[in-house]
């Protein structure tokens, strides 16, 4: 199936207790624009017998991921780098500090991506079990005879979880984006 599209990033909060995985406080965090997932996987250990490989052993060690976003809101910006948002009253506004206090805390990340094959679509929903994103870098411009969109690129690592059997990404796929749609904010706690 080709994948023609991607759809809705959502972040939650992510918490273990006793090898079970909760998310909470989760929302859409913009539009999205682009996403990479990088893998580092564990080079293959290999058991040599009877003169040539009789097993291996090896897989997911971690990743990283790259997210270009629309824009990033700063109640966004203060749930996936552990800033208090403090509401401004005159004149009415949000603010975050970047400082000594921040906590970039865990994360579950999930995006739907639309696909189609034989002319028919369906909508895969990506979840990643376990992120934490990293302080972004800005890119500013001035405005010059013509506009020049400038989008944030956020970057997070890639963690297993702390289930019995480590989930570090999950797939489902639907017949229609709502079902997608239903089944990620269900896996991220979002109602």
């Amino acid at each position: 199936m080709a994948r023609i599209g991607l759809l809705k990033p959502r972040i939650a909060k992510y918490a273990e207790s006793s090898g079970t995985v909760t998310y909470s406080n989760g929302q859409i965090m913009a539009k999205a624009i682009e996403h990479e997932l990088t893998l580092e996987n564990s080079d293959p250990v290999i058991l040599y017998a009877d003169d040539g490989a009789a097993e291996s052993v090896g897989g997911f060690s971690s990743g990283t991921l790259t997210i270009t976003i629309d824009e990033l809101p700063i109640e966004t910006a203060g749930l996936i780098l552990g800033m208090t948002v403090t509401t401004i009253e005159s004149p009415a506004g949000a603010s975050v500090s970047f400082d000594d206090d921040m906590n970039p805390p865990y994360l579950g990340y999930g995006v739907i991506v639309p696909k189609i094959r034989n002319n028919a679509r369906t909508w895969m929903a990506v979840l990643l079990t376990k992120v934490k994103f990293s302080i972004p870098g800005d890119t500013y411009n001035t405005k010059g005879e013509t506009v020049e969109f400038g989008t944030p690129e956020l970057t997070a690592t890639v963690m297993r979880d702390d289930t019995t059997k480590h989930a570090w990404r999950k797939w489902a796929e639907f017949g229609t984006e709502t079902a997608a749609d239903t089944w990620l904010n269900t896996q991220l706690g979002i109602s």
